[in-house]
C-alpha cells in the first residue's frame, strides 16, 4: 500500500511518520511517502491513500476537488468543531479526522490502513449517514466564502445563491463558529490564506488554485496542539 502524506506543516509530517514507523515493523509492505521534499509528486494510480492536514479555505476546497477526481481515500485532519475526537467519519468521500485526535486513535486508524480493513469502504459508500456527520465546510458554504471574497454584501449574496439572508447570516456564523473564527481578523486569514500544501506536480496542480510552496505562519504550530509526540 502507498500512502502520500501530503502537508507543509512539520509538526504534522513528523507526528504522523512517528505513527507509521512502530506499524511499519509489521507491516513492511507499507510504504509512505512525503511530498515535502519532493518537487514531483508520485502518479496518482499508483496511490491508495492521501493524507491532508487541513489549515484554510483554499485547503478544504483543494480537498474536495482532489477527493472528486482520485479514487483512493482521501483522508483529511480537520480542526473543524464538529469532526469529534475518537469520531471520524466519512462526508463528501473523505474521511474526516479531528486534529485533536489521540496519538493511540490516529495509530489505530492509520493500522486499520495498512491492515486494509476499516476505512478502505468502496467509494459509493464514502457519504455520512447523519446529519451531524457533515463536511466542515458544504458547498453553500464554500460559495458563500467565493461570494465574501468578491466583497458582496449579504443581499447581493442571497439574490445569487438563491437564498433568503437569514440562511446566508446563518451559514455565515456556522463557519465562524464551527472554525472558532472569534474576530474578523481571523475570518479574514481563514478565508485568504494561501492553499499550504506543496507545491502540486502536473498531476494535481490542475485541482488547485493559487498553490503556495511555502508554509503560511499559522499553520506551522497545528501539529504540537494534536498529537504530543515530539
Amino acid at each position: 500500500m502507498n500512502i502520500l502524506i501530503h502537508s507543509n506543516n512539520i509538526y504534522f509530517n513528523i507526528g504522523i511518520a512517528q505513527c507509521f514507523r512502530d506499524i511499519q515493523k509489521t507491516a513492511p509492505e507499507l510504504k509512505v511517502i512525503h511530498s515535502l521534499p519532493l518537487s514531483h509528486l508520485p502518479e496518482l494510480s499508483g496511490l491508495d491513500v492521501i493524507i491532508l492536514s487541513l489549515e484554510n479555505y483554499h485547503d478544504y476546497r483543494a480537498a474536495a476537488e482532489i477527493a472528486q477526481h482520485f479514487q483512493g481515500l482521501v483522508i483529511g485532519f480537520t480542526s473543524a468543531g464538529n469532526v469529534r475526537r475518537g469520531r471520524p467519519f466519512f462526508a463528501d468521500t473523505l474521511l474526516w479526522v479531528s486534529q485533536r485526535e489521540a496519538v493511540r486513535e490516529v495509530s489505530r486508524l492509520l493500522r486499520c490502513l495498512a491492515e486494509r480493513r476499516w476505512p478502505l469502504v468502496p467509494r459509493h459508500q464514502r457519504q455520512s449517514v447523519s446529519f451531524r456527520q457533515r463536511a466542515p465546510l458544504n458547498r453553500l458554504e464554500m460559495r458563500m466564502i467565493d461570494a465574501t471574497m468578491k466583497g458582496q454584501s449579504v443581499h447581493q449574496m442571497a439574490a445569487t445563491l438563491g437564498i433568503n439572508r437569514k440562511r446566508v447570516y446563518n451559514g455565515l456564523e456556522r463557519i465562524k463558529v464551527n472554525f472558532r473564527l472569534v474576530s474578523h481578523s481571523h475570518f479574514h486569514h481563514f478565508i485568504t490564506d494561501r492553499l499550504s500544501f506543496s507545491r502540486l506536480s502536473a498531476d494535481l496542480r490542475c485541482l488547485t488554485t493559487a498553490a503556495n510552496a511555502t508554509l503560511p505562519p499559522r499553520a506551522a504550530c497545528g501539529w504540537r496542539k494534536i498529537i504530543h509526540i515530539i
